[in-house]
């Protein structure tokens, strides 16, 4: 049996498309630039893609992803605790709640949200992932120290 070849998708703040609609072909630019990675990932052999279904790029990704998945493929959402997407616009749960049901695996790290449940729920995705696709303006406090650690 053929080994499965994993990509997990990091994003930061700056991936938030609240943010990026104050400049939409910014955004437009991201979005292009997230399918035309995800397709190279599945050109180098990836299988499997897990995604934390962040606001944003984050949820754009995975939702393409789900869209476009081929037969031999599969989605993991790997959430940080249960009620991540209380604080999402209605459209924003909609996608997140559908991708839910329709992604092949559905992990949590947390049942409530604690400190720390979304480093951990990050490292758990790059310790089970042969490649990262990361969507980071190099400004985000918290994702330099992230992929130092999948570097390392």
């Amino acid at each position: 049996m053929k080994r499965e070849v994993t990509c997990c998708i990091i994003t930061d703040d700056f991936c938030n498309f609240d943010y990026l609609l104050q400049n939409e072909t910014e955004k437009e630019k991201i979005m292009e630039k997230a399918v035309s990675e995800i397709s190279k990932m599945r050109k180098e052999g990836v299988t499997k893609f897990i995604s934390a279904l962040e606001v944003g790029i984050d949820l754009f990704a995975a939702s393409y992803i789900q869209t476009t998945k081929k037969v031999g493929e599969s989605l993991e959402c790997a959430l940080a605790y249960e009620e991540q997407a209380n604080d999402y616009s209605e459209k924003e749960r909609e996608v997140y709640f559908s991708l839910c049901e329709k992604c092949d695996t559905l992990s949590f790290v947390s049942r409530k949200r604690i400190f720390g449940c979304k480093s951990k729920r990050d490292r758990y995705m790059i310790e089970q992932s042969d490649y990262i696709l990361c969507f980071w303006n190099k400004i985000a406090p918290y994702t330099g120290p992230l992929l130092q650690y999948a570097a390392a």
